[in-house]
C-alpha cells in the first residue's frame, strides 16, 4: 500500500493577528482594505424609513391581513415596473416608476390607491411632495380639509416606535413580508425536501428543485 497522503493544514477560522494592519492606535484586517468605505446595514437607520408603508398598511388592515392586501397592490403595480424589476414596496421603490406610467395605473387602480395607499399612509406622505412616493397621494382624496401635521407625524412617530424594535413580532412581520415577491417572481427558491418547506404558507412560496445539491440530486 502506498504511503497515505498528509493532508494539507486548514487555516484558522479567524483573521490572523498578522493579517491585521496598523492604522493609528486601530487594527484593520484585510476586508477593510478592500472596502475602506463599507458600512455595516443598520436597521432603524437605513431600512425602517423603507418599511413605513407597509408598517402603515397593516396598522390599517391588521397583520393577518396585511401579505394579502400588500400583494393585490404590488401585483397591480408589477405591469408598471421597469423591465425585470422586482419591487418590494418599499418608499424608494415607488419614486422607480416611470412617469409615463404614473397616470395610466392611478387611472387604472383609483380605488385600491384610496383603500391600500391613502387610507394608510397618503395623508403622511402629503406632508413630503419631494418624496419617491408623492405622486401616489392624490388632491381629491385629500380633499379640501387641511393636513394637521401634528396629527399626522405623530402617527408617523407611533409607526417608528413599533418598527423600532426590530425582532418583536409587528417589525419582524413587516420585514419579512417583501421577500415573498422574490418568490413570486422565481428568484429565490426553497430545496425540495427540507423539513422548513412545510412550516411555509403555500401560498406565500414556490416549491423547487431547481436548486443545485438539493438531497434528491447529490
Amino acid at each position: 500500500m502506498g504511503k497515505r497522503k498528509r493532508p494539507k493544514p486548514r487555516g484558522p477560522g479567524y483573521s490572523p493577528l498578522s493579517s491585521q494592519k496598523r492604522v493609528g492606535t486601530k487594527l484593520k484586517g484585510p476586508l477593510a482594505a478592500l472596502s475602506p468605505k463599507a458600512q455595516p446595514v443598520d436597521w432603524v437607520r437605513d431600512l425602517l424609513p423603507e418599511h413605513l408603508w407597509i408598517a402603515a398598511l397593516a396598522d390599517r388592515v391588521g397583520l393577518d391581513r396585511v401579505a394579502g392586501v400588500y400583494n393585490s397592490f404590488m401585483d397591480a403595480m408589477d405591469a408598471h415596473w421597469p423591465h425585470d424589476f422586482v419591487a418590494f414596496g418599499l418608499i424608494s421603490d415607488f419614486g422607480l416608476v416611470p412617469e409615463a406610467e404614473r397616470a395610466p395605473f392611478i387611472e387604472k387602480n383609483r380605488g385600491m390607491i384610496e383603500e391600500c395607499f391613502h387610507g394608510s399612509i397618503g395623508r403622511i406622505m402629503s406632508l413630503y411632495p419631494d418624496g419617491p412616493a408623492a405622486w401616489l397621494v392624490l388632491p381629491e382624496l385629500i380633499g379640501t380639509e387641511s393636513v394637521d401635521p401634528f396629527v399626522e407625524l405623530a402617527h408617523l412617530r407611533r409607526l417608528v416606535v413599533m418598527l423600532a424594535a426590530g425582532k418583536e413580532k409587528f417589525a419582524a412581520r413587516i420585514r419579512a413580508i417583501p421577500v415573498n415577491r422574490l418568490f413570486k417572481h422565481d428568484k429565490l427558491y426553497i430545496v425540495k425536501g427540507l423539513p422548513v418547506t412545510d412550516l411555509l404558507p403555500s401560498a406565500q412560496m414556490k416549491r423547487s428543485t431547481t436548486l443545485s445539491r438539493s438531497p434528491e440530486r447529490r
